[in-house]
């Protein structure tokens, strides 16, 4: 748990910072769960994930791609305050996780 979240001022374009992470297996694919939250403005709503679009028949779920060195896509949705972001597996392994997990931010 994370009990304080600092801002970063000076900051040149979208900043986020990654205030909790976990990692899951489902069905044996390895899986890795990151609540990202904006670096400027901690608890405001977060700008967009860079190269954002919409999954097709997944209201309100995202697809972004994957930090450097990292495997395939990301898969978002918004939460209060937050990215929700999961990445590894195989794309219904992100779906499954994704639709599981629940955010609570009190910043």
């Amino acid at each position: 748990m994370v009990t304080e979240v600092p801002s970063f001022s000076g900051l040149i374009g979208r900043g986020f910072l990654s205030c909790a992470s976990a990692s899951y297996s489902l069905a044996g694919w390895p899986l890795l769960a990151t609540v990202l939250v904006s670096a400027s403005h901690p608890g405001a709503p977060p700008p967009n994930l860079p190269a954002l679009k919409p999954i097709p028949g997944h209201p309100g779920l995202f697809e972004a791609p994957g930090a450097a060195g990292e495997e395939g896509t990301l898969f978002a949705r918004r939460v209060p305050g937050a990215w929700l972001v999961v990445s590894r597996a195989k794309a219904a392994q992100r779906l499954a996780l994704l639709d599981r997990l629940r955010v609570v931010l009190d910043l």
